[in-house]
């Protein structure tokens, strides 16, 4: 063997070493992957649904105030935030990365949803 058949088959192996892992993480951690949570999304954002959030003790973030942020969501349940059309795309990357969004029409399944989502992760009102 010369010195490129030795570089070629090293190569070769090293590649073979990465792929395999790669293979065994997704094989061992399929469940986190597959699993990466909610998004609530509330399809309105108004002053009478902020004060509502407010008296349900919610806490909203500065930018769901913003004129321009026309929805709210939230995503673990502790903050509420403000988006806007330009960043609808936060639904499909989370329907990409395996997220459960669920859209809610009104504001009561949305806060529904949010206490829902709170129980899971154990955070306290």
């Amino acid at each position: 063997m010369n010195a490129n058949n030795i570089t070629v088959f090293t190569l070769a192996v090293l590649w073979l070493a990465a792929i395999a892992v790669v293979v065994y993480d997704r094989i061992k951690y399929n469940k986190y992957y597959s699993s990466q949570g909610k998004l609530i999304v509330l399809r309105f954002n108004d002053s009478t649904a902020r004060k509502a959030l407010e008296e349900q003790g919610f806490n909203l973030c500065h930018c769901a105030y913003f004129n321009t942020n026309r929805y709210l969501f939230t995503t673990e349940g502790d903050r509420i935030c403000g988006f806007t059309e330009e960043c609808t795309h936060l639904i499909e990357d989370s329907i990409k990365h395996h997220q459960e969004v669920i859209e809610c029409d009104n504001v009561g399944m949305f806060i529904s949803e949010v206490k829902k989502l709170k129980q899971e992760y154990g955070i306290n009102e």
